[in-house]
């Protein structure tokens, strides 16, 4: 492929996704203006200053955020829920068992976890679900970190990224991400002898002048028969091409081990790789509201100044006459001058207002994710039925983040630690062995604490019944039926335990027949101590017998 080819994509590209530009921008238009505002333009070259005056017109159009509160509770439920700072929220097992490779894996998830959170993920991660509650997706770039860091993260604007996919399943693999380089960047960038003569020359006289470029990650074709990018002579399975958009050159070619940007999509349309957002479906609704509050403010205004009608007495001059405090108007008679009600009916849009913030919220599920302070404070019990109530109705919705964004992204962060040497080497017996990727966020323990609490109630009755047999008794047959020690094991798995923490089972049978071992010998010595207690008893009795012979 070379890079009229590259071009040529892109145009094809942008063709499919015009469609659904305008309905995108319009979501943006009814929450936040300025990060919608290259959709639909064709263009990634606006000035900031076209940008700002756009976006200023569209936020004059503006009479109510609630759209935008909504979606930014939306973004932090999901950065909360899903990547926490304070708590690790992921985590790889063994699907054989290997508690050695376990214990490596835990380690590594919690050096990698260290490493996301001390880069810069956390500003790109709320960003990126803020256009993923608005405009249903994100693209989230990541590469190897510079200057001591392990990792860098970069949101990808929407309005500059076609993504495509190669693959039955549907998940994006392909990704066309429009960019502009000043001729200074560009040279700095890809070097004089990488870049067309015309950004060279224009670099010594207006280094500041822009140039678009593209850069195409996808995967790499099995028989592509030209220059492949090699490290430690293996092809990287990615391919990435920046290309200079107006002379078509390549300024470079190279590749990515792991596809590196993470493209989550809240409800995928049918037909399409693209998705929409929860603003999609409240969308009907916030521009009702929006209109709604437009006209309050209109009849607020001849409310608030009042409205008012005057006599044509010949006394009174409509145009000279002005209304306000400390002032007089000449008139003829009280009557010739007077206030007129408005029409309007203030507490009717109050209602329909509020009926549509209600709305809003409760199709966006803000009002479920947002912590209400206000009120006396919960019991136990309602904090239990609204954690259930969350994840019932955010677990299936949150299925599709997980397989999109979290997942690939904790890969792609592994392999770059693991490559950097940062969680040294796997141990024996790791090779062939599946891993199982475990989330360990708010939601994902919320969604392990019903089992738990299964397994606790199932235990209290156990144990009540074993007591009921022993009181009577009898052995605790009933105890036969359950496993202990692989409850144990199993509960500290649901409850997040740090796998170093959980004694190996070959451990705990060596300590267990250590116990019995030792307490066997005790045993022994007990009964050997009261054998020979018992024959001193017996020899006392026969020597006084004999000596009185």
């Amino acid at each position: 492929m070379n890079g009229a080819d590259v071009v040529k994509q892109l145009s094809d590209l942008k063709t499919k996704r015009t469609p659904l530009e305008s309905h995108i921008r319009e979501c943006y238009q009814y929450t936040n203006p300025i990060r919608g505002m290259m959709f639909g333009t064709g263009s990634t070259t606006l000035s900031a200053d076209t940008v700002q005056s756009q976006a200023a017109a569209a936020t004059a159009k503006l009479f109510d955020s609630t759209g935008d509160d909504a979606a930014s509770t939306v973004a932090s439920a999901l950065v909360s829920n899903l990547t926490p700072a304070n708590s690790r929220w992921f985590g790889y097992k063994s699907e054989k068992s290997n508690d050695e490779l376990n214990k490596w894996l835990d380690a590594a998830c919690t050096k990698v976890h260290a490493e996301i959170h001390a880069s810069n993920y956390d500003a790109p991660g709320y960003e990126g679900m803020y256009d993923t509650a608005i405009a249903g997706q994100c693209a989230l770039y990541i590469e190897d970190g510079k200057d001591g860091a392990t990792y860098h993260f970069e949101l990808w604007p929407l309005a500059q990224c076609w993504v495509a996919t190669t693959t039955r399943d549907g998940l994006v693999d392909t990704i066309f991400y429009e960019f502009t380089l000043t001729a200074q960047q560009a040279v700095k960038e890809y070097g004089e002898k990488n870049v067309s003569e015309k950004i060279t020359k224009i670099a010594e006289k207006k280094p500041h002048t822009l140039f678009r470029f593209v850069q195409a990650i996808f995967p790499r074709v099995k028989d592509d028969k030209g220059k492949q990018p090699r490290v430690k002579d293996k092809v990287l399975p990615f391919q990435s091409m920046h290309v200079e958009l107006d002379t078509k050159k390549v300024c470079r070619n190279s590749g990515y081990h792991e596809f590196p940007v993470v493209y989550p999509r809240w409800l995928k349309l049918p037909g399409s790789v693209y998705a929409q957002g929860p603003t999609s479906r409240a969308l009907p609704d916030i521009k009702t509201l929006n209109e709604a509050k437009r006209l309050t403010f209109a009849s607020a205004d001849m409310a608030i100044s009042g409205m008012w009608g005057a006599v044509d007495d010949g006394v009174i001059n409509p145009k000279t006459v002005r209304i306000g405090a400390r002032k007089i108007v000449m008139m003829s008679s009280k009557d010739s001058f007077f206030p007129i009600t408005p029409g309007g009916n203030f507490d009717l849009s109050m209602i329909i207002a509020e009926d549509l913030k209600k709305s809003i919220r409760r199709i966006m599920m803000a009002d479920l994710l947002e912590t209400n302070t206000e009120g006396p404070a919960k019991t136990a019990t309602e904090w239990h039925y609204r954690v259930n109530l969350i994840r019932q109705l955010l677990g299936p919705m949150f299925g599709r983040i997980q397989n999109e964004y979290l997942q690939p992204m904790v890969w792609r962060c592994l392999w770059i630690a693991y490559r950097k040497g940062l969680l040294g080497e796997l141990p024996q017996g790791a090779q062939g062995d599946n891993l199982q990727l475990q989330f360990q966020g708010p939601l994902a323990r919320a969604q392990k604490l019903e089992e738990v609490a299964a397994m606790d109630r199932f235990e209290q009755s156990l144990m009540a019944q074993a007591k009921g047999q022993r009181d009577a008794g009898e052995p605790p047959t009933v105890l036969d039926n359950y496993d202990l020690d692989e409850s144990a094991r199993h509960r500290a798995d649901l409850l997040g335990v740090p796998a170093k923490l959980i004694v190996n089972i070959k451990d705990v049978q060596a300590r267990r027949k250590l116990r019995e071992d030792q307490a066997a010998k005790a045993q022994q010595a007990q009964a050997m101590s009261a054998m020979m207690q018992q024959g001193g008893q017996g020899a006392v009795p026969g020597a006084e017998m004999g000596m009185a012979a």
